[in-house]
């Protein structure tokens, strides 16, 4: 049986909140269609943001931070439609500034304002009982005696939640799953997965798979000389919907020539070459367009339709694909 097939098996999507208020019903009607395609779990991102990449302070953004009570409303949601939850909150800058390139001039006082942050959205899972809760995403993680602050920071967050703990590595680079030495401390390794898969545009399904056995041979190696035990969980993955989005599933540029077959070809490719990995316990696509994202499919703009060329596979052909291995 392939792994898709597994009970245990993490059949995911991810659902970014962006706005200070994600009360309306049409929250809840986009979760309820998307528990339609067969997903049984949900990565529900919530954001602080700081100035910039050198900024010491994180806080809630007074426009992108949805209040608590609002998040836990629709954990209940999810929760009352048989899915579980993955709590995974992120931090920002307001300059737009990637958080893989922060470089706080004062590593301790970003990590206490971190700690608070991190600790806040640990309570508010432990509350709500969800599956599952990551403690960071994408950061640069620099030398040991820097990654000791993480350590730190895994610990304080076990006193607020009793549940499993990841960590969203990113798939190469000074943030990558690799550079990490606190997984020991965690119960899955998470890969936010965004390797290329494509050397042209409008490859094929097939061609796309041969690929990807590349990045499993390297995620296999890796974990049999770093002597990994925990689970593969692929925190992130997903391309968006235009010619050649598979060579760079990472960008997402504004003036691109739609192509919904492309995104649907990645999609099958990931479930052809990944039916045998006994190491991946399961997989967050990113992501289910929702009132907050700008490609949320029932407000399409005048003359410029993101919902086209981004990466929500809803009402594509990629969510059929979703479909015919998740239901």
């Amino acid at each position: 049986m392939a792994i898709f097939g597994q009970p245990d098996f993490c059949k995911g999507m991810t659902y970014a909140l962006f706005w200070s208020d994600v009360s309306h019903p049409a929250f809840f009607t986009s979760l309820d269609r998307l528990a339609e395609t067969g997903c049984n779990w949900v990565a529900l991102a919530v954001g602080w943001w700081q100035k910039d990449a050198h900024a010491t302070d994180i806080a809630p953004h007074p426009q992108k931070t949805p209040p608590d009570a609002q998040i836990e409303a629709l954990i209940d949601h999810i929760h009352s439609l048989g899915m579980k939850v993955l709590l995974k909150p992120f931090v920002d800058a307001w300059d737009e500034s990637w958080r893989g390139t922060f470089e706080p001039p004062k590593y301790l006082h970003w990590f206490k304002s971190y700690e608070t942050f991190i600790t806040h959205y640990a309570r508010l899972a432990q509350r709500k009982k969800v599956a599952l809760f990551s403690v960071g995403c994408e950061n640069k993680l620099g030398p040991d005696k820097k990654q000791n602050f993480w350590r730190e920071i895994i610990e304080v967050v076990r006193l607020h939640y009793r549940g499993p703990l990841t960590y969203a590595a990113n798939f190469n680079g000074e943030t990558s799953y690799q550079q990490v030495r606190f997984w020991d401390l965690l119960d899955f390794v998470g890969i936010d997965a965004y390797f290329s898969v494509a050397q042209q545009p409008e490859s094929s399904a097939e061609a796309m798979a041969l690929n990807w056995k590349q990045s499993i041979a390297e995620i296999q190696a890796w974990r049999q000389l770093q002597n990994i035990q925990q689970p593969v969980l692929f925190t992130e993955i997903g391309i968006c919907s235009y010619k050649g989005a598979a060579m760079e599933p990472w960008a997402y540029p504004e003036t691109v020539e739609a192509d919904e077959q492309e995104q649907a070809n990645y999609y099958q490719a990931f479930f052809e070459a990944f039916q045998d990995c006994s190491w991946l316990s399961g997989l967050f696509w990113w992501w289910w367009d929702n009132p907050s994202t700008g490609d949320f499919s029932m407000s399409r703009e005048e003359g410029h339709n993101r919902h086209a060329i981004s990466y929500t596979p809803q009402g594509k052909a990629a969510e059929e694909v979703i479909r015919r291995y998740f239901v």
